[in-house]
């Protein structure tokens, strides 16, 4: 039997609280290493361009 996304809709449930939080702290920390390999490419950038 194949099962459809649209089936499936009403019938979701809410997760767990705990494993709410754990989404968050995992979004949270992909963000932050994002943010960190952004902030050192710019200044690799910046460095590469000063004249020496």
């Amino acid at each position: 039997m194949q099962i459809n996304n649209n089936d499936l809709r009403g019938n979701k449930r809410r997760l767990p609280e705990s494993t709410m939080e754990r989404i968050a702290r995992i979004k949270e920390l992909f963000k932050n290493a994002r943010t960190m390999a952004e902030k050192q490419a710019v200044a690799k950038m910046l460095a590469e361009q000063s004249p020496a």
